[in-house]
């Protein structure tokens, strides 16, 4: 079943639906484009589904669709939040957690809405592993992650940066420094302390840890 509020009347109506109808089902992902509404994943009873599936709302027309993705769909799991970027056409299922397995997905997964293609994010540094129930939203070429049931990350924000931005000519300078010398500390007073010791990080004693092309990138807030 569906229904609408009204921010008018202040009330809740429910809506006479057409079409390939979803499942019933509880804790699942959904995001809105501008004249669609999107459902994917949840809880089923019983669950009777292992790859997540997608199914697409008219506001106009008030009809179902179900969508069908090619490529490697993520395992059927719950909790997840969704995010659609508006530029790129791609949504963004992050976190979560396995119905089958039960365990909590680390995994963020995307689609193309104008290839309807599934493809899974590789992800440098370390991450959160948002659990299930987390809320998340994009903006800027970024998404933002905010608690969720795992671990200590209930009242932590996290950061995942989907674009790399080109480094700065001083960023570039002091890695010249590092790699030629060993020292950047002619650079200091002009970078900040952090981005110093960030640069001069190493790995095992031998040469400096640099994230460079990454698909995305976890920042801790």
């Amino acid at each position: 079943m569906l229904y609408c509020f009204s921010l008018h009347t202040y009330k809740l109506e429910k809506i006479e639906t057409l079409g390939e109808k979803p499942s019933p089902r509880y804790q699942h992902g959904s995001f809105v484009t501008q004249d669609d509404l999107y459902i994917t994943g949840g809880i089923l009873n019983p669950t009777t589904e292992s790859l997540v599936d997608l199914y697409k709302f008219n506001f106009e027309s008030a009809e179902w669709t179900k969508i069908h993705l090619s490529g490697n769909a993520p395992l059927w799991k719950f909790g997840m939040s969704c995010c659609w970027d508006k530029s790129s056409q791609f949504v963004f299922l992050v976190g979560g957690q396995f119905t089958a397995l039960n365990s909590v997905s680390s995994e963020v997964h995307c689609f193309s809405l104008s290839s309807k293609s599934w493809c899974s994010m590789p992800i440098s540094e370390s991450h959160p592993g948002s659990g299930p129930f987390h809320a998340s939203v994009e903006y800027d070429g970024n998404i933002f992650v905010f608690g969720g049931v795992h671990h200590n990350t209930q009242n932590k924000m996290f950061m995942l940066q989907m674009k790399k931005s080109p480094e700065s000519l001083l960023i570039l300078a002091a890695k010249v420094c590092l790699a030629q010398f060993g020292d950047i500390s002619v650079l200091e007073g002009v970078l900040s302390a952090e981005a110093l010791k960030k640069i001069s990080q190493t790995n095992g004693g031998k040469k400096p840890v640099i994230h460079e092309g990454s698909s995305a990138i976890y920042s801790h807030w």
